[in-house]
């Protein structure tokens, strides 16, 4: 059995007349070691097996739907990663970026699991946990590492701190939801079903990158994988002279976090040779000396894979003003509306789809707040932000006005009015279903006031909104 960090068929082709069973591709899982070595002894693999892979995540994401869990984690590309597979499969995560930020969290909300990056900065993975287990009220909570070091000292390190079980990155999907199966009991069961990607997208042949092994990281969602390849591209320019700074200023700390994240993307993404450099690296940063060879053979191999992501970089286009059309972007606004009332990831998708619309005008640099924080998975900042998009486009001199529905909007405020004064928390949900109406009639700055007295349970300042709406438009309560 050959075991590389080559692709398989790379590695066939280089390999020819030579007498092997089958060829294993680095990063090794359980499941293609089992394969190869059964292949090696005569047997066959039968497709039913290849399908009881999906019937196993299908069996454990079934137990987890509806859990809340608390993803702990620093990395931009990992969060994207990790939260996609998680709400994807029913799952509602809340993310921390930092163990103190965890802390903070769970001081005011309530979860089923924590899923805990180890190697942090503020404070890491470890320190957080045993703050956490010396809490009496956390003593049951599930906390699981997700780690890229996974040798025996690091699985002691783990247990030592508290944690439950440890997830090894790169994420290997069947064996992240297997093992959080394993832990975690969800306190509000869910029957919702799981997002299927609508649209495959093709993804090309890219050197330096083993893109099957990067799909099944996605659970096969081309367009997730899309764009983490995308953001690696952008968030990795920097990493050599970051890490070679890291290593003059003999900052070894510093030096083995960046080679360990870089080592954690690069698997995410299937960048194997990648991975294996910056492996090599974070062990000579853990022992305070790096070589100049193997960093050189760093560089050698970043570069390879940033050329290769430099094909995949957005075309950029541009729109006048003159070409905007309210009745589309309203229209765009109000599916937003309600996605992120329902904290539905999908934002982020139709946010992409029509970002050249969005983009228009004056539109430009809202857009690009909107789409940070649906990045950060903020979807409370994002509501506001959305808020002020939309009074931007009630207010844009080259729109279209919106013709008013007197008598809806009268409807409207009476029903707000009879909600907010019973304190009922429907009142947000009607708001955020009749934005655009109120916008178009002129209520921009009252609607925001008004969005952010209901954020904070603050009836008696809505209902003082509602009844200066009431006034202005002559309208009864």
């Amino acid at each position: 059995i050959m075991v590389t960090a080559y692709g398989r068929e790379e590695a066939i082709g280089e390999a020819k007349g030579t007498n092997f069973s089958s060829v294993v591709s680095k990063p090794v899982s359980p499941s293609t070691l089992l394969d190869a070595i059964t292949e090696a002894f005569g047997y066959r693999i039968e497709k039913s097996d290849r399908n009881n892979h999906e019937d196993d995540i299908k069996v454990a994401t079934a137990k987890l739907k509806g859990a809340k869990v608390l993803l702990v984690e620093d990395n931009e590309i990992n969060q994207e990663l990790a939260m996609e597979l998680l709400s994807n499969n029913g799952i509602i995560p809340i993310v921390a970026e930092n163990g103190q930020v965890a802390l903070d969290i769970l001081e005011n909300e309530t979860f089923d699991g924590v899923l805990m990056d180890c190697q942090m900065p503020v404070m890491d993975g470890y320190e957080a946990s045993r703050k956490i287990r010396k809490q009496d009220r956390f003593k049951d909570l599930p906390v699981i590492a997700m780690t890229a070091n996974v040798m025996v000292g690091d699985r002691e390190k783990v247990m030592e701190a508290g944690m439950n079980d440890h997830i090894a990155k790169p994420i290997n999907v069947k064996e992240m939801f297997h093992t959080m199966a394993k832990w975690i009991v969800s306190s509000q069961p869910s029957t919702v079903e799981v997002k299927v990607q609508e649209t495959e997208i093709a993804i090309p042949a890219l050197d330096g990158i083993n893109t099957e092994a990067g799909l099944l990281r996605t659970q096969g969602n081309s367009k997730l994988y899309l764009k983490l390849l995308r953001k690696v591209g952008e968030s990795q320019r920097n990493f050599v002279s970051e890490f070679g700074a890291a290593v003059a200023a003999e900052d070894w700390k510093l030096a083995q976090r960046l080679a360990h994240t870089l080592k954690g993307v690069a698997g995410n993404i299937g960048a194997e040779q990648l991975q294996e450099a910056c492996g090599v690296l974070e062990g000579q940063a853990i022992q305070q000396q790096v070589g100049e060879a193997e960093q050189g053979s760093m560089r050698v191999e970043l570069d390879r894979v940033l050329a290769s992501l430099t094909s995949l970089a957005e075309p950029v286009a541009k729109r006048s003003e003159l070409d905007i059309d309210s009745n589309s972007i309203n229209e765009v606004l109000q599916t937003l509306a309600q996605q992120l009332a329902d904290s539905d990831t999908t934002a982020q998708d139709t946010l992409e789809s029509y970002h050249e619309l969005l983009s228009t005008g004056n539109l430009g640099s809202i857009c690009k707040e909107l789409e940070k924080e649906l990045g950060d998975y903020d979807f409370d900042a994002a509501q506001k932000t959305l808020l002020r998009m939309q009074a931007a486009v009630a207010k844009e001199s080259t729109l279209v006005e919106v013709e008013v529905d007197k008598e809806k909007l009268e409807d409207v405020i009476q029903q707000l009015g009879s909600l907010v004064i019973d304190c009922d928390t429907g009142a947000q949900e009607l708001l955020g279903s009749e934005e655009l109406l109120l916008l178009a009639a002129g209520f921009s700055s009252e609607l925001k006031q008004m969005s952010l007295a209901l954020d904070d349970y603050d009836f008696d300042t809505a209902m003082a909104v509602v009844r200066e709406i009431a006034k202005a438009r002559g309208i009864q309560l």
